[in-house]
């Protein structure tokens, strides 16, 4: 597959610090294909981006010995994970390289999203001020979600468990959903009924 030409402007931030506590096991460690969740999805991401930032929280120490993060990868830990997704985006967005235009936001237990969704969606961005770009599949918004520098001051005072989603819901008429023929792009994992 062709890799995008300007992913030298786009930062990726994955979200996985969470506990995982509707999966009874730790989620990122949980083996799909051979390796672990968490790294299925690392080696879907970084090939496409300028910098690939990763938010590890709970149990950090355990995934980093046996999950494989390629060199490149900034792992960030938030201490304050139990506090919500949003201290890990907080965390993300204050360590994003001066140099990029745009960030996308995945998250780790959503392992299903096809390599051709994020070509087609860093193909979207229009380099545009206030611009945020999501997939959509039979009209639900997924991830991962696209937003220009702009949001970058919204999004490091972002509070409890929403993400960034009061941030996309305040500024609609910036957003652009992307159609998509993927239903990885709405699949998380939160039971292990859901693999």
């Amino acid at each position: 597959m062709k890799k995008f030409i300007n992913k030298k402007n786009i930062s990726a931030i994955i979200l996985a610090a969470g506990e995982g506590k509707r999966f009874g096991y730790l989620k990122q460690l949980y083996r799909l294909n051979e390796k672990p969740m968490l790294e299925t999805v690392v080696e879907k991401v970084v090939p496409y981006f300028y910098e690939t930032l990763l938010v590890l929280g709970y149990r950090a120490e355990k995934i980093l010995r046996e999950v494989f993060i390629p060199e490149d990868v900034r792992v960030l830990i938030n201490r304050n994970y139990k506090e919500g997704m949003s201290t890990s985006l907080s965390l993300a967005v204050r360590h994003l390289s001066p140099y990029i235009s745009h960030f996308a936001i995945f998250l780790s237990d959503m392992p299903y999203i096809k390599e051709m969704t994020i070509f087609h969606l860093l193909n979207s961005v229009k380099n545009k001020e206030r611009e945020i770009i999501a997939p959509s599949y039979k009209g639900k918004r997924g991830f991962p979600v696209i937003f220009s520098r702009d949001f970058e001051e919204e999004l490091r005072y972002i509070t409890g468990d929403r993400g960034a989603r009061d941030v996309i819901s305040k500024n609609k008429t910036h957003l652009s959903l992307i159609d998509v023929n993927d239903p990885g792009i709405i699949k998380d994992v939160d039971r292990r009924e859901d693999i």
